[in-house]
């Protein structure tokens, strides 16, 4: 006990601040997505295993500076939906992790809860037309909206009231996926898109995390 209280006292001193940790989010994540591979009609993401779409690991094939995952899964010199169809969990995790994780900075953010909603938005709705979703959450916290991750904005983020950023954040998504939902054949999904949210919202409040 005595050392336990010692290295609190410690990391007080130092002023050590603890950020998001993509572990934590990860099992939230594929409770979300699921685990089947899924070919829905009428979904504009097309074949999808794991939550990650053909198209999304097509990219990310494709643009993987080093091989963090072996993409050609059957071995035909393609990467294609029956390759979509063999990836396992470790696999998402790499996808995950390098492609939405890093690439939105969570590391960074000191808030757990605004770390996972705010990747969730971009996996599940991607960055939005010119960083439009990046944008809204700018507007939300009074900076400069200019669409990208950058460090003034997560500046901002770790600054702000992480209840009222949180809220913020979960009516603009709940707002675009009734605005979404107007797109031909695709009102069929706004339950299913609201009940996304909803959850993840209930888990970090049994996480006790807002």
């Amino acid at each position: 006990m005595k050392k336990l209280l010692l290295l609190l006292l410690f990391m007080l001193k130092s002023n050590i601040s603890f950020c998001a940790d993509f572990k934590l989010f990860f099992p939230r994540l594929i409770r979300l997505e699921g685990v089947l591979f899924t070919i829905t009609r009428y979904d504009l993401g097309g074949a999808t295993k794991f939550g990650i779409t053909l198209k999304s690991f097509q990219a990310f094939c494709k643009h993987q500076s080093i091989e963090i995952l072996i993409c050609d899964k059957d071995g035909d010199g393609l990467v294609s939906v029956e390759d979509l169809r063999l990836i396992v969990l470790q696999d998402v995790k790499q996808i995950y992790l390098n492609a939405y994780w890093h690439q939105m900075r969570a590391d960074e953010i000191h808030s757990q809860a605004l770390a996972e909603l705010l990747v969730d938005m971009v996996i599940h709705a991607g960055m939005g037309y010119q960083g439009a979703h990046i944008k809204a959450l700018q507007h939300i916290l009074g900076i400069k909206a200019d669409g990208r991750m950058n460090h003034q904005t997560i500046e901002a983020l770790n600054r702000a009231d992480e209840k009222l950023v949180y809220h913020a954040l979960y009516q603009y998504r709940k707002t675009y996926y009734q605005k979404l939902a107007q797109v031909k054949n695709q009102n069929v999904f706004l339950k299913g898109w609201q009940h996304r949210i909803l959850t993840l919202q209930n888990l970090h409040r049994h996480a006790q995390l807002i």
